[in-house]
């Protein structure tokens, strides 16, 4: 398999970037491809940007590097903080961050997660699962029709494996409280809008163990895809990295098609609904905080595409978290982005473009 960066492309730097920087139309290279995984990216188009302007440069910019993809929040809680009364303030920045998209011509997967308090009895925890299923399916069919033609899948929560975003009745109780909700939400999601693609949440890592366990409970029949994050651990490690036995390891993925294959879903495609890396030099002594250079951002991103061509074909769709840097968090979570604050792309954005748009020798050999 002969990489990317080995290869003579007949563009020089100040080119690559040029293209990326067009803020109109489009970029003068071919189209993305269709022979590797379709690539997106996270766009906080509600709470990590200022102005609409920056909004259409992020995603304008996005697009000419050949990414065709965005996923961002629609959080219930911020929606209906009364029952059957949606925020008309918060509806409209939901609304504009996927019409923005939408307008440039991306497809949309949104993910609805974050349940009101009302919702919730005895709890105002947005994490906990609704009291009555029926609630949370109800706000997801209205969002699904209220979308329709402009969001084309939606993820049923994020990491419900994880207690940083998922706190169930119980511990034992964590994954028939989502399957529950899941359930619901698929059913109605698609009685609003058949044509919509619909998926159980992507969860924390590689978690065979977790999906195994919805697979018991039936969710072959209520999820169009199979969604995973598969972060590196120690985060700072390469996507070729084997498989050490856990979930932190893109090389897990066999572990994960195992547990399709005994369900009967081996042909179900598999969504990285988030990836990425984090570029930081600032030290700590967890594996989950390990940053790597800019330089190094660039080529895991296009290692994990050589990987996932390689060896998982069943990888259909990928989203890099983050489309821009943040500044409200740690080191770690502030500098995913493909895109600095400023907006100005990192090296990882020139590799996306170089892949996706000027096609150079893809697929590897």
């Amino acid at each position: 398999m002969r990489p990317f960066s080995k290869l003579k492309l007949v563009v020089t730097a100040m080119a690559l970037t040029a293209a990326i920087l067009t803020t109109t139309g489009t970029a003068k290279a071919r189209p993305p491809s269709t022979d590797k995984p379709a690539f997106g990216a996270t766009f906080h188009g509600v709470w990590n940007y200022s102005t609409d302007a920056e909004r259409n440069t992020a995603l304008q910019r996005f697009k000419n590097s050949g990414g065709t993809w965005i996923r961002t929040d629609l959080m219930w809680s911020d929606i209906e903080p009364s029952r059957g009364t949606y925020d008309a303030a918060a509806l409209a920045r939901y609304d504009n961050a996927v019409n923005l998209a939408s307008a440039k011509g991306l497809k949309v997967l949104a993910v609805i997660s974050t349940t009101p308090a009302w919702a919730h009895q005895g709890s105002s925890d947005i994490l906990a699962p609704p009291s009555d299923p029926a609630t949370y399916a109800a706000f997801a069919a209205s969002m699904a029709q209220r979308f329709k033609g402009k969001v084309n899948a939606i993820e049923l929560w994020n990491e419900p494996n994880s207690s940083d975003f998922f706190t169930p009745s119980s511990e034992g109780n964590r994954v028939r409280d989502y399957f529950a909700m899941e359930k619901a939400a698929y059913v109605a999601v698609k009685g609003a809008d058949p044509t919509m693609t619909v998926m159980a949440a992507g969860v924390s890592y590689v978690d065979d163990a977790w999906w195994s366990k919805l697979y018991q409970l039936g969710i072959s029949r209520y999820t169009d895809a199979v969604a995973v994050h598969p972060y590196m651990s120690p985060s700072n490690l390469p996507p070729s990295a084997p498989d050490a036995g856990g979930i932190w390891r893109i090389n897990h993925l066999p572990a994960l098609i195992a547990v399709m294959t005994k369900y009967g879903d081996a042909t179900k495609p598999i969504w990285l609904t988030e990836f990425g890396w984090s570029s930081h030099s600032s030290p700590s002594p967890e594996n989950w905080n390990q940053g790597v250079t800019e330089a190094q951002q660039a080529q895991y991103l296009q290692g994990t595409l050589e990987l996932l061509s390689a060896q998982y074909p069943q990888v259909t769709n990928v989203f890099w978290y983050n489309l821009r840097d943040r500044t409200d968090s740690t080191p770690q979570e502030n500098n995913y982005g493909l895109l600095n604050t400023d907006l100005s792309p990192k090296p990882a954005m020139a590799t996306l473009y170089k892949i996706y748009r000027l096609r150079g020798g893809w697929p590897p050999s």
